[in-house]
């Protein structure tokens, strides 16, 4: 869908701020179903909710090609975007609960196998599609795909965790009020999402953007594009089978300051160079960057308390604000001034992540620093020399 929509959108006429709007109004109908999603996932399970926005899922891909005019489109992939948000809340919502399960490492090889999916066949099937048979057959064919897991998912007895159904019925609203606050205050998970917001803003925009550079301005076919979006999958993928162990080799800010200049070089590879090997390095560096930064941001949260649909829904809440704004404004820089601005025009938004975490970092060391006093620090002196901050 990130290729064969875009190039969907050009076919129709649509201008560079129009598929920036039709890419950004998908996780817009996200964030309407984000928490009532991760409510749903806890009281009815994971499996039933993935099955059941699954389905509805494909129906709205067939009714893509069906619609005629942009507000039609617009109105399919608003409730699509709604539909799909969910369906990964719960596949999420499941694979944070094993995680403890599976370990750290073994967790990347999972992120890596939906990433050969997601960012590698995914594309270079795409590209394949537009270009041998027509859009309503690509659709139908990506729909065809996501059936695949319902088929399978029924099959298998994974042990999920028995959820007692009569218990849920008496929340009160109160209660629901309290959980959503108590995830609100949450430093670790408000700092993660707005990291992983920003990196996600700039990623999904880059992937709508990349794509009309390429065949627009500089003339490549579709097939250069998807294969630089494939390319960019195996990055992720690499990244994702060892991503997951970092958190317990190496302090978090350290990866995440690495993560956001990788971001940066990607960034500027496309906002500045014509060069096609110079802009396909950088989008592989610019999604290693992110995939690296979803590795890391995962482990995070395994580890925090509470139920995993609804922390899982709340995440998804504020990174999936940074997936629906990016590419819309994405989209308005590239109608005022181009479409190159739709990379430079991120590197503001990037470079204020990157203060952020060196800021937030040197005052967690700060606010260490004078809760420990001196004397105590000098009796132990088993600590000596070992990192005073680690989140």
């Amino acid at each position: 869908m990130q290729l064969i929509l875009p190039l969907y959108a050009l076919k129709m006429g649509i201008g560079d701020a129009g598929i920036g709007l039709i890419r950004g109004i998908g996780p817009i109908g996200g964030l309407l179903t984000t928490l009532p999603g991760g409510f749903l996932i806890d009281r009815y399970g994971p499996r039933r909710v993935y099955i059941a926005t699954g389905l509805l899922d494909v129906l709205f891909i067939v009714l893509l090609p069906t619609a005629q005019s942009r507000e039609l489109l617009m109105i399919y992939l608003f409730v699509g975007g709604g539909v799909a948000t969910t369906r990964w809340t719960a596949l999420n919502s499941s694979f944070l609960e094993r995680l403890d399960y599976f370990g750290l490492v073994r967790s990347g090889w999972m992120r890596a196998a939906m990433a050969v999916g997601l960012s590698f066949l995914g594309p270079l099937i795409g590209g394949q599609l537009v270009y041998y048979t027509s859009y309503p057959v690509s659709f139908c064919v990506i729909a065809g795909l996501i059936l695949l897991p319902l088929w399978f998912i029924p099959r298998f007895r994974t042990g999920e965790p028995h959820r007692v159904l009569q218990h849920e019925n008496n929340d009160s609203n109160t209660s629901i009020l309290a959980e959503f606050r108590q995830l609100a205050g949450n430093r670790i998970l408000l700092r993660t999402g707005i990291m992983q917001g920003v990196a996600m803003a700039c990623n999904h925009a880059f992937l709508v953007f990349i794509i009309i550079l390429l065949v627009k301005n500089l003339h490549y076919s579709p097939q250069v594009a998807s294969l630089i979006i494939s390319a960019q999958g195996i990055g992720a993928v690499l990244v994702m089978f060892w991503g997951g162990d970092l958190a317990d080799r190496f302090r978090m800010q350290r990866v995440h300051v690495v993560c956001f200049l990788m971001e940066i070089f990607g960034l500027v590879a496309a906002g500045f160079f014509s060069n096609i090997w110079i802009i396909a390095t950088g989008a592989v560096v610019l999604a290693m960057g992110a995939a690296l930064l979803m590795a890391t941001s995962y482990s995070q949260l395994a580890r925090l308390e509470g139920k995993k649909g609804k922390i899982s829904g709340f995440f998804f809440l504020i990174t999936g604000t940074g997936v629906a704004l990016g590419p819309v404004y994405g989209g308005y820089l590239a109608s005022l001034f181009g479409i190159r601005a739709a990379f430079t025009g991120f590197l503001p938004l990037v470079t204020a992540a990157l203060l952020f975490i060196i800021l937030t970092w040197n005052a967690e060391k700060n606010r260490v620093l004078h809760i420990v006093k001196p004397e105590e620090r000098s009796i132990d002196s088993t600590h000596e020399g070992a990192p005073l901050y680690e989140m």
